[in-house]
This record gives C-alpha cells, structure tokens and sequence, in this order.
C-alpha cells in the first residue's frame, strides 16, 4: 500500500500508479484533506469544446463501465454520465443534467433486472416539498399530457397517483383509506367512484378471472379462517345452452356452503341450491319451525311492523307434506304454532282440530232457519274486466253478516275514503250446514214418528169400522 499526503508531487506519482499496467498491487488508496476546489483526485479534459472527463471500471472480460462529466457553459451541457458497454455497444445508465436538477434514467441494457433498485435501512428514498411545489414522480416524456404522475398533496396530506396534477385516479390518506376517483371525501377503507350511469359497462369494479371455466371471486374476512365468498361466472355469450352463475359462498374453515345462488340465463334464484330449477327455490335444511331457537328451518315471511309471521315447512316424514306456522309477537307461546297441513299425496288441506287445542267449546243449534235465510247467488266482479268473463257462485257477505257474523270478516285495511271489505270464510259454513242437516234430519225424524203414529192410528180405526159392518 502505498500513501500520498499533501503534495501535488505524490497526486501525479498516485494518478500514474492507477493507470499504469505494469503496477501490481491490489489497491491504492488516496488520503487527503480535500474540498470542493481541491479535490483527491481531478480528472481534466484537456480538449476543446467542453468534453467529457472520464473514468473507466473494467476487467478481463469484455464490457466496461465509465464515469463522465463535464461543465458547459453555466446553462447548457452541464452533464454527469454512467456508461455501460457491454463490448459491442454501450448507453448511458443515468444521466444527471446538472441544468435541469433531473436524473434520466434507462434500462436498455440487458444485463440489468430492475431500472433502479434503492436497498438500505428505511426510508431508502425520501421526496420532500419545497416552496415550489409538492414532490412527485414522473412515468412518462417530461410531462406531456399522457404522462403518468406519483405525488404527494401537502394540502390535503395525501398520496395521490394519475395522469393528472390536478385530479388523482388513485388517492391514500394517512388512515391508509384508498379512493379511485374520488379525492378527499374518504369515508371507507376503499371508495370506488365512477359514472356508470344506466349501461352495462363501465362497471365501477371488475373482477376478471383468466380461466374462462371459472369467474371472478372476492372474499370477506378477518382474522378468523372462515369467510364468505362471492363468486361470478358468466356464460358464453355464443352458446345459447351457456348458464351464468353467481354464487354466494360461506366457508367455516372445513366446509364448503351454498348459500345462495343466481342463474342469470334463466332468470333464477336459489336459496341453498346452487342449480336453481325454479325462479326462486328454497332448499332448507331439517328442522321443524316450532323447534328452540337455532334449529329452525323453512321459509319464513314476517311483517316487520309488529313481527309476526307465517312458515312454510317442507317435512322430511309423511312423503314431504307441507306445514304452515304461524307466530304472533302477542301470543303466550314461545315456539311458532302449526297451523294446517296440505296433503303430498292430494293436495287436501287439513285445519288443526284437537281439542288439546281449543277453548270456549259450544254446540251449534237451531242452524237450519239460519241456513233458510241465506240466499245463494251468481255473480260477476266488477274488478275483473276481461272478454266473457266467466260466472261464480256464492254468498253476499253484508247479507251472510247479518245472519252467521262469525263466517264473515274484514279482508282489507280501511281505504281513505272508510272503504272496508268483506270476506266470507266458506269453509266455516260446513259445521253451520252440518247443523242444518241435522236440524232437518230431526224434523225428518219426526215426521216419520207422527205418520208412524197416524198410520197406527188408521189401522185401528179401519178395524173397528170393519167390525161395525160385519155386526149388522
């Protein structure tokens, strides 16, 4: 190792030992107090035209690396190079215009993976504003219009990336919130932004999958394993046999469940089933309504003003019968209570009748002079205007009102101007007419007793008479 101090005469005995071939040594070393003006080590070009000063880096393999720079007049040409040649051509690696304040870089050469890789404890790169103007990116020719920019808004403390100065494609405040077109107003985590309008496209987001046998997909989770997934698969526009799914997914961390599923060819909705053959298919599981809470099953309609609600209920016995439930937020009981039943087999439908559940029992009486004074009719509705309207057959409710009050009900809300409807339940005549035969069947009964009488009667009168004649 070989040392200079202070000595112009030891800077050219060193520059010599750097260049020269002939020197042997692994390394030298230049130890000096220096400064801007006085430098360890001045390269000087020594042509005319304000040329390159350079220092070049090789070994035995071919390609070389060199250091350039050069001062031109105070405005112009004032440049500082790396240079990259690789033994048949070389380019300028970067390129700093020292009148400019811009560093270009390129990445024309192969040997090179990345344009520019910063390693190094954190923060490897810091842009910081200035009185001018906040710091940024720039990806694309000086600033053209097609430009794409990475800045920082001082003003309003966000991240902000687009083709734009002024507006932001892509926005991250400091709560790390993203927006896409949308700028400030960054109420979610990710507020997605678009004027979509009425037509099909352009979608605010799209999820793309490549493999055309599958569809796009988004998850929902946290730190738990499991979570929900929505999972789009469109059909074939040119195959008309072609069916788009959508599907809702749950997945507990072991299994796979359907919760809900979309046919967009036909139009088709499935709950639990994901191959819905209905425009809307509920799949439920085993499980009667009127079970504990958690291990209830079916469809249920409520009405949310005062909660009640009916159940429909497919039963897993009795070849599939379906049962109606219904419960009532004022009732006593806790469960939902069966209400009727339709047959699988034919369709008959069956009321609950055991006296378990019933109160307040009376007989009917005297229902033949009621039955008497109904009057049945044939009818049209005014509401149903349609060529040839065909004829029913039935009862006026304000007439049967009058008569069996309990048959008769309200079937509508009052309309605003007090209109209130009636309805007839025709199935609570039967016990009515039930009692109306038997009432006649008593009369019947009668009857036949008094002419039995009679009949007994004129036998025996016709026997005295007899005897009358044959005495004279």
């Amino acid at each position: 190792m070989m040392k200079t101090k202070h000595t112009n005469t030891w800077m050219v005995f060193t520059m010599l030992l750097i260049f020269s071939s002939a020197v042997q040594a692994q390394h030298t070393e230049i130890e000096y107090d220096s400064n801007g003006g006085d430098p360890q080590l001045l390269l000087k070009e020594s042509g005319t035209g304000g040329g390159f000063s350079r220092l070049t880096m090789q070994n035995t393999l071919p390609g070389f690396w060199t250091l350039a720079a050069r001062n031109g007049s105070g405005t112009t040409d004032d440049d500082f190079n790396i240079y990259y040649d690789d033994g048949t051509s070389g380019v300028n690696i970067i390129n700093i215009d020292g009148d400019g304040n811009k560093t270009n870089f390129t990445s024309a050469v192969e040997v090179i993976d990345e344009d520019v890789t910063i390693s190094g404890v954190d923060p490897d790169l810091i842009l910081s504003s200035d009185a001018t103007g906040d710091p940024a990116i720039l990806f694309g020719d000086n600033g053209g219009t097609g430009d794409s920019r990475i800045w920082y808004d001082s003003s309003e403390d966000m991240l902000r990336m687009g083709t734009s100065t002024i507006n932001g494609a892509v926005n991250i405040d400091n709560d790390d919130r993203v927006g896409v077109n949308e700028e400030n107003d960054l109420t979610s985590q990710m507020t997605i932004k678009a004027n979509a309008g009425n037509t099909v496209i352009p979608a605010h987001l799209e999820l793309r999958e490549n493999n055309n046998s599958q569809g796009g997909r988004m998850h929902f989770t946290n730190s738990n394993d499991s979570h929900w997934e929505i999972h789009g698969k469109p059909g074939v526009s040119t195959n008309a046999s072609s069916t788009g799914i959508m599907d809702i997914n749950y997945f507990n961390n072991t299994t796979e469940l359907s919760v809900a599923a979309f046919d967009g060819k036909n139009e088709r909705t499935g709950i639990r089933d994901d191959t819905p053959e209905y425009t809307f298919s509920v799949d439920h599981r085993s499980g009667s309504p009127d079970n504990s809470v958690g291990s209830r099953y079916g469809f249920n309609l409520e009405n949310t003003s005062n909660s009640d609600s009916w159940t429909f209920y497919t039963r897993t016995s009795s070849g599939g019968d379906l049962r109606l439930y219904y419960d009532s937020n004022t009732q006593d009981a806790i469960n939902p209570i069966l209400r009727g039943t339709f047959n699988s087999a034919d369709g008959v439908y069956t009321n609950n009748s055991d006296i378990r559940l019933k109160k307040n029992i009376t007989t009917l009486e005297n229902q033949l002079e009621k039955v008497m004074k109904l009057r049945p009719t044939r009818y049209q509705f005014n509401d149903y205007e349609v060529e040839n309207q065909e004829y029913s057959l039935g009862l006026i409710a304000q007439e049967v009102q009058k008569i069996l009050p309990d048959v008769v009900s309200h079937i509508t809300e009052k309309e605003e101007d007090g209109t209130d409807y009636l309805g007839i339940a025709y199935t609570e005549l039967i016990p009515v007419l039930i009692g109306a035969i038997q009432d006649q069947q008593h009369l019947i009964e009668k009857k036949i007793t008094d002419y039995k009488m009679l009949k007994s009667e004129m036998a025996s009168l016709r026997a005295m008479i007899e005897e009358l004649k044959s005495s004279k």
